[in-house]
This record gives structure tokens, C-alpha cells and sequence, in this order.
């Protein structure tokens, strides 16, 4: 999905969101720092989570990462990564795919999202 058409009335439900990026100079994307620069949602109170996509191994996303989690603190959001407590595979800061990535990739994510879901659960007590 485009950062262009985020569904507002969906994140101002949600409990977590994902913010995801392609890296660009081993930062996060300028389309994502102008939609959060000028996004008028409250985000505050709600649990935030990243992933990056690189186009080769070493390509930056960790600095996206940490770069963009710097921002949802700065908008007052909890951040999970889910890091190294439950095992491989381990998602340090966030998620983090290369370009076209391969399934393997793709079930990281998917496994990834599943535990933030289960933990915000427990967190929120629901």
C-alpha cells in the first residue's frame, strides 16, 4: 500500500501500526518523512512497528529502522520489535526484506507480524 493512501479512520482504530520503508541512503524513504512530518493522525498511546526493504544485504536497513523508530518516539508511540525473545527469526529493530524478496523473506514477515499482534494483545490485556 502507498503511503498515499492510508486509510485514517482505520489507523485511528488501530491499536499497532507497522510503518514499512524502502531504504534510500541507508535511511528511510523521503515519502515516508513527509507523511509523518505532516501526518495530523494522533499517533500517541499506540504500539508502532517497522520494516525495511533493501535491495541487497547491507543496504541500510537497520539505519532506516532506528531512524524511523526515532520518529515514533518522538510522536509518543510505544515501539515492539519483537527483537530476540522468541527465537529465530529475529527481528532486532523490525522486519527487514531485500528487494523481490524469496518466500523465506516473506514468511519472516508474516511470523513477525503475528507476534507483535500476540504481544499487543498481551499488553492491552485483551
Amino acid at each position: 500500500m502507498s503511503i498515499n493512501n492510508i486509510e485514517e479512520a482505520f489507523v485511528k482504530e488501530a491499536k499497532a501500526v507497522f510503518f514499512g520503508t524502502p531504504t534510500y541512503a541507508g535511511s528511510y524513504s523521503w515519502q515516508m518523512k513527509k507523511w509523518l512530518d505532516t501526518c495530523k493522525l494522533k499517533l500517541a498511546g499506540k504500539v508502532g512497528c517497522v520494516f525495511a526493504i533493501e535491495n541487497y544485504l547491507g543496504g541500510g536497513a537497520d539505519n532506516a529502522e532506528l531512524a524511523l523508530i526515532s520518529e515514533l518516539l518522538v510522536k509518543g508511540m510505544f515501539v515492539y520489535s519483537v527483537g530476540a525473545s522468541e527465537g529465530k527469526p529475529y527481528t532486532h529493530f523490525g522486519a527487514v526484506c531485500i528487494k523481490d524478496g524469496n518466500e523465506d523473506q516473506k514468511k519472516r514477515v508474516e511470523i513477525f507480524a503475528e507476534r507483535v499482534a500476540k504481544n499487543v494483545k498481551k499488553l492491552l490485556n485483551e
